[in-house]
């Protein structure tokens, strides 16, 4: 693993820590462009915040679980693919938060 591919990744997990955190702490306002946007959350407000809360907990979560996979490969030695530590560390949490999300969603009462 070279030292870009850890700057790659550093990045991408300080994109979706910093796109978390706002709709953790509920500032981000229904709107189009930014947060967990459906045709539920953008038609009641409650049910928005409850859910971007939840997806933004859910990415936090992604990024923590992410970092640990790939610090995993990289202290065992595994990581003799670059591109595929970054895929493997990457996409299967950040996967789980959108799917743990869409459940919540059905679970929301509005």
């Amino acid at each position: 693993m070279d030292e870009k591919d850890i700057l790659i990744f550093i990045l991408i997990q300080s994109l979706i820590i910093s796109l978390a955190v706002p709709l953790i702490i509920r500032v981000v306002k229904p709107n189009r462009w930014y947060g967990f946007r459906t045709p539920k959350t953008l038609s009641n407000e409650t049910v928005w915040y409850k859910a971007n809360r939840f997806a933004g907990i859910s990415m936090l979560v992604a990024s923590i679980l992410s970092i640990c996979i790939f610090v995993f490969f990289g202290l065992t030695g595994r990581g003799s693919n670059s591109h595929t530590v970054l895929f493997v560390s990457v996409s299967p949490p950040l996967i789980l938060s959108v799917l743990s999300s869409l459940i919540y969603l059905t679970k929301i009462k509005e």
